[in-house]
């Protein structure tokens, strides 16, 4: 006959309290085996506690020795057992005061490549880089202009120069904006794009000519000062 499991056959009395706050508590594979074994010896025949030897558990779990008092130790450790007596006669009982137990740490999981299932390890995750923590907004501003803008050669500077046909020194230009750090304006902004800048100063230049040495604009001032903001007035 196929089993049929009947209430009238034996049955083990546990409040629903206890069952409920057994449900809720991480407790490993065979660390549960030994527990529902306590339970059966002691609930099982309506007992608090009972003296039960490392063969009982070995016969009723299925577990090594060594395996099982692991996992008494473990119970323990969780406070949900309690255990008294000598090596001849060990005696377990249930801790049904649940608010007392000690739930053991979650643990962690790593899928391994090739393997469908998940390895648990207590090793913290690999560090993956940057992430939204470990960069600071000004960091990224940084890295975004850093990609954003390539400095220019003196050659390249007086091709450009020669294309626009205007008067300005590519060494002078790139010994200024070299010692200022490739910024623009009074607040420093970092430079975007140096054509632009050549562009202004040349304009500038035309400015200061047209108005003579002596009587030079303040724009013009502030090029020679480094605190123009040759973008902003070139886009203006």
């Amino acid at each position: 006959m196929p089993d049929s499991p009947q209430t009238e056959n034996g049955y083990t009395r546990i409040a629903d309290e206890l069952l409920e706050a057994l449900i809720k508590i991480r407790i490993p594979g065979q660390a549960m085996q030994v527990l529902l074994f306590i339970l059966r010896k002691t609930y099982g025949f309506n007992k608090k506690q009972d003296a039960i030897s490392l063969s009982q558990f070995e016969a009723g779990t299925g577990l090594s020795k060594s395996r099982i008092c692991h996992c008494i130790t473990k119970l323990e450790q969780i406070n949900i057992i309690a255990k008294k007596g000598n090596d001849d006669t060990t005696i377990y009982s249930i801790n049904k005061h649940y608010s007392t137990w000690k739930p053991l740490p979650k643990k962690e999981t790593i899928a391994k490549k090739g393997k469908k299932s998940c390895e648990k390890v207590q090793s913290p995750l690999p560090n993956m880089g940057h992430t939204i923590d470990t960069l600071t907004i000004e960091s990224i501003k940084k890295e975004t202009t850093e990609k954003r803008f390539i400095k220019p050669t003196v050659e390249q500077v007086q091709e450009y120069c020669k294309e626009r046909k205007n008067n300005i020194d590519p060494e002078e230009f790139i010994a200024k904006y070299k010692s200022n750090g490739w910024t623009v304006g009074k607040n420093q902004a970092p430079m975007k794009c140096w054509k632009s800048a050549v562009i202004t100063w040349e304009k500038n230049e035309k400015k200061g000519a047209t108005n003579g040495r002596k009587g030079r604009s303040s724009e013009e001032a502030s090029i020679r000062d480094g605190t123009f903001d040759y973008e902003g007035y070139h886009e203006s």
